[in-house]
């Protein structure tokens, strides 16, 4: 199962921030700057 990623924000330089984890979400495949999601 492909992880799935939720957009935090958008940076000043115009990336988007992602976070992503291991369950299915719809959406776009995954961005290569996706960043690992660990919860609290």
């Amino acid at each position: 199962m492909p992880p799935f990623y939720k957009r935090l924000h958008r940076k000043k330089d115009g990336r988007e921030l992602f976070l992503y984890g291991l369950m299915p979400l719809e959406g776009p495949p995954l961005p290569e700057h996706a960043e690992p999601f660990r919860p609290l």
